[in-house]
């Protein structure tokens, strides 16, 4: 696969999980949701896809965030008179619950919309225009969808553990948001007045896409009502939003407190007895990661005489709870003009026997695709996919949400980011037999379908999709086998992940070493494309870090990193 046109159709035609190319760009989708979010349908799979909410909820969460953040921006640069986020942030939190109702007209939905939400309890709910209900109950662990369409409630285990599960909590968003959103130049104006006999501040924010207007109580700080115009980036659609909030003592105590029936029939998605068991001891694995180390993945292209073609280099660092991901370009663009800094012609000759050392002599932002730094409190995610360049802050790690590359991610998933849906999906985990094909291992599926039978997985022409996952229990349960079957408008799209190689580190750690990936699917010529690549990993388990491996600013300026 020589030609930089084969490549792109790749990307564009296999589903996100089975290539690191799309993988990043729906990791990029995750970290701009929120600048995106108005008047956008919501996609399925990949990082963060799993955790979305439907475009009504995020629409909603955006109006919030976005104005209480717009309140807080004059404030931090030092003017007077305003009130300060952080008053604001004070006052939610100390609430027992948040209720917020409103109306949303947009090109997408119209109609009322309802949120509640408890800080000390770790709920929140969500009520749509559909008629949609989410109720969300971290505490337990556990989601409750209502789907009026089928009159079901489809229960699943969800989690906050990491901050961005909780796109639709105002407090947890304004967190993600406030680095860049302190950078936004918005233009705010301020106005004390009454409201209802409350003395109040209006505070009118205006930016390039969104005109909003925020009341807040003067004596309490806490927010009164939203009124939101938002438009489409280039597009003259509107989305009107208008919100008003209370503070109850009480909210819902369940999904049928906010108006699922009684007769609604119930689906328990959760794992149970044995699949529980083997969940709990993926996820252990995959939270305890590994200690310090670089590694290094060389991916290749398989030819038919399994000669190795030079596809990406992986490198990927940690330091602690720091981390970082750099993805770089060894395309061989032959006789072409280069459409992008390549290493090809460095490595071409000694591909595929690299060694780490090597690799990190020759990796540079020169020949970066995307580079992810975690610094111990905040992810920056620089991305330069197809000539644009793009840099998102979220404050959380986003190596441990799963779907990262990284050497924990390698040697096994994420449970909790697998199993978690939102509103159109539903998902079942189920212990798998054993099989004479797979001797000593133990493993588990995932079923993903639309939440209609008769739909889509959100945002894609997939109808529904199976991933079957094997692991080696006598190597602390080390991910050995993932394959994957989708059925898709366009036909049938088939991925097998194979750990061929096993190694340890020093402290006894299991890690794939080797990794062959093989893919069928269709194309946009209708026809069945077959694509073979191989993973082969080189680790240092004894690093030196250079200075500023760990250090975001860099990548935040636009300058390059010191490695």
């Amino acid at each position: 696969m020589n030609n930089r046109r084969d490549l792109e159709e790749l990307l564009r035609s296999a589903p996100f999980h089975a290539d690191a190319g799309a993988s990043h760009a729906r990791l990029s989708e995750l970290l701009e949701q929120w600048d995106r979010s108005i008047g956008r349908s919501g996609q399925a799979g990949g990082l963060g896809r799993h955790i979305t909410m439907s475009t009504t909820g995020k629409l909603v969460a955006a109006v919030i965030v976005l104005v209480l953040i717009g309140a807080g921006i004059v404030h931090f640069g030092g003017h007077g008179g305003g009130i300060a986020l952080g008053e604001i942030l004070e006052s939610m939190q100390r609430v027992p619950w948040i209720h917020v109702t409103g109306t949303v007209e947009s090109p997408q939905k119209n109609g009322h919309v309802e949120q509640w939400e408890s800080l000390d309890r770790r709920i929140i709910v969500w009520m749509e225009p559909d008629g949609v209900i989410m109720y969300r109950d971290y505490s337990a662990e556990t989601m409750y969808i209502y789907q009026p369409r089928t009159n079901t409630i489809t229960i699943s285990p969800t989690t906050d553990r990491y901050d961005v599960a909780s796109p639709g909590s105002p407090v947890a968003a304004i967190k993600e948001m406030i680095a860049q959103q302190e950078q936004a130049g918005a233009q705010v104006t301020y106005e004390a007045t009454v409201h209802d006999g409350v003395a109040t501040q209006q505070i009118h924010i205006a930016a390039k896409e969104q005109d909003r207007t925020l009341i807040c109580a003067r004596d309490s700080g806490l927010p009164l009502s939203v009124q939101s115009v938002a438009t489409r980036p280039g597009m003259s659609e509107k989305a009107v939003a208008s919100m008003v909030f209370d503070y109850p003592a009480e909210g819902p105590a369940d999904i049928y407190a906010v108006g699922a029936p009684a007769d609604a029939k119930v689906i328990d998605n959760r794992p149970r007895g044995t699949a529980a068991d083997l969940v709990e001891q993926v996820q252990r694995r995959f939270d305890a990661g590994f200690d310090n180390h670089i590694a290094v993945m060389l991916e290749s292209y398989v030819d038919s005489d399994e000669a190795l073609e030079p596809a990406q280099i992986v490198v990927m660092w940690q330091q602690g709870r720091q981390k970082r991901l750099g993805r770089y370009h060894t395309y061989n663009f032959g006789s072409r003009r280069p459409e992008m800094a390549t290493l090809y012609p460095a490595i071409k000759d000694t591909w595929p026997n690299l060694t780490v050392a090597e690799v990190l002599g020759l990796v540079s932002d020169k020949f970066a695709e995307h580079q992810l730094i975690f610094d111990g409190t905040t992810s920056t995610n620089w991305t330069n996919f197809s000539g644009r360049v793009n840099v998102q802050t979220i404050r959380t790690d986003l190596f441990q949400v799963g779907g990262v590359e990284s050497l924990a991610d390698l040697a096994g998933p994420n449970p909790s980011a697998l199993m978690m849906t939102g509103s159109d999906t539903q998902k079942k985990l189920e212990v798998l037999p054993a099989d004479p094909n797979h001797p000593g291992l133990v493993g588990f599926r995932i079923v993903t379908s639309p939440s209609d039978s008769s739909g889509r997985l959100p945002g894609t022409t997939t109808r529904t999709r199976v991933e079957f996952f094997w692991f080696d229990p006598g190597r602390d349960y080390l991910l050995i086998e993932k394959s994957t079957r989708e059925e898709r408008d366009e036909g049938i799209s088939e991925f097998l992940t194979k750990a061929t190689e096993v190694a340890q580190t020093p402290a006894g750690r299991s890690y794939p070493m080797k990794i062959r990936i093989t893919s069928s699917y269709p194309g946009r010529d209708r026809q069945i494309h077959h694509n073979t690549r191989e993973q082969r990993i080189l680790l240092d388990t004894s690093p030196v870090f250079a200075p500023g491996t760990f250090d975001a600013a860099a990548l935040r300026s636009g300058q390059s990193a010191a490695r």
